[in-house]
């Protein structure tokens, strides 16, 4: 197996999938979309070192893959049973930094006899470490920023005429980045009536298996002419979790309250970001729950979802999670804390911004205090996208 890097990217290919240099180099340019007319293949051989040698040890040696020639000695030198590793590099990009990072090393006196000999060692050591701290952050940030410009160009995304719709009547929202899509085309899934996402999202996350169904290309305004599941969509409303809680805390003054129970949630993170799976089923979460009431919590008391009759509410039914979900309290003793541990649901859904609402109840009464909004991103991470 060869694994082929470029900088932040890389990819497997098997020895014998690569007939010849030729096949190896189409493999390489369509792999990363690039012209490889300023790239070279380096890899480095395990050589050992003359026998006359005091020190005859094994040292790396760099070698360089240029033609059909070359490319069998990398062959025969690697174990095709193991991984081996073929580097695509840019000499001009790699030589600029090195030229940014021509620091001069600090010296120290040799004068045996001073008694400032181990300060003057210490003082040099110190320097050492910032040079090596800053070429070190230098190459990082010049890599990454190198690597996102080879990534723009692979999209061949034009990010300035992206908005290209001044006048949309019908604001839509993507899915994934929640910005709102002010381009000509997206991408709207057939059988999904609420599944959208835009033009930049689909480039960045199409080799990842991110939706069950195959998305329709579609023109914005012009969604009657494809061929969409029929039936009435909700259009998306952008909403944030501050304005959630302030809607749930307008509305607890009306509820319906036991005066002999009283709680205070805390938690680490009211939004909570979980890195997409498609084989994800559910999802710890952890509380503290500490009874500022009357009487001892038990299990009479239910931790369930805020369901209110409300059009903010129903608006919102496509970004909510956990529509089924009813777990036990444990015993709480008066002015107690105790933790309290649950898992949420997240099988079968989509990449973006959900919503969860909950409240503690006994039968058709609220527990003051109880009322808790959490925003769940479920988010998708490309591996070439920094």
């Amino acid at each position: 197996m060869i694994n082929i890097q470029l900088y932040g990217k890389d990819f497997d290919v098997k020895f014998d999938d690569v007939k010849n240099y030729d096949n190896l180099k189409e493999i390489i340019s369509d792999s990363f979309s690039i012209d490889l007319s300023n790239y070279k293949f380096q890899y480095y051989d395990n050589v050992e070192k003359d026998k006359n040698d005091e020190n005859n040890e094994n040292h790396n040696q760099k070698e360089i893959v240029d033609d059909e020639k070359s490319y069998k000695k990398f062959c025969k030198n690697n174990d095709k049973k193991k991984k081996s590793f073929l580097y695509v590099i840019n000499p001009s990009f790699e030589e600029s930094i090195l030229e940014k990072c021509n620091f001069t090393i600090p010296t120290f006196s040799k004068n045996i006899e001073s008694n400032n000999i181990f300060h003057e060692i210490n003082e040099s050591i110190e320097k050492i470490k910032d040079i090596f701290l800053n070429s070190n952050h230098f190459i990082y940030n010049q890599i990454k920023k190198y690597t996102k410009t080879i990534t723009s160009d692979t999209l061949k995304v034009n990010y300035d005429n992206i908005k290209q719709i001044k006048n949309i009547k019908k604001k839509i929202y993507c899915n994934y980045c929640d910005e709102e899509i002010t381009s000509t085309f997206y991408f709207k899934c057939p059988e999904c009536l609420d599944f959208l996402i835009c033009k930049l999202c689909e480039y960045r996350f199409q080799n990842k298996n991110h939706h069950k169904h195959d998305l329709l290309y579609i023109k914005n305004g012009n969604e009657n002419n494809t061929n969409l599941k029929k039936g009435k969509e909700k259009e998306k409303k952008k909403i944030t979790l501050n304005e959630i809680k302030k809607i749930i805390n307008k509305e607890a003054e009306s509820l319906r309250y036991d005066d002999d129970y009283k709680v205070e949630f805390s938690l680490n993170n009211k939004v909570i970001n979980i890195d997409f799976n498609d084989k994800e089923e559910d999802y710890e979460i952890r509380i503290s729950i500490q009874n500022l009431g009357k009487k001892k919590i038990n299990s009479q008391l239910r931790f369930q979802r805020y369901n209110p009759n409300q059009n903010w509410y129903k608006e919102l039914t496509n970004c909510l999670l956990f529509e089924n979900a009813v777990y036990r309290i444990p015993d709480i003793e008066k002015k107690e804390k105790k933790d309290y541990y649950f898992k949420i649901n997240i099988k079968n859904k989509t990449p973006g911004k959900y919503f969860a609402i909950f409240c503690l109840k006994r039968n058709t009464y609220y527990v003051k205090g109880s009322l808790l909004a959490l925003e769940i991103n479920i988010n998708l991470r490309p591996d070439d996208y920094l």
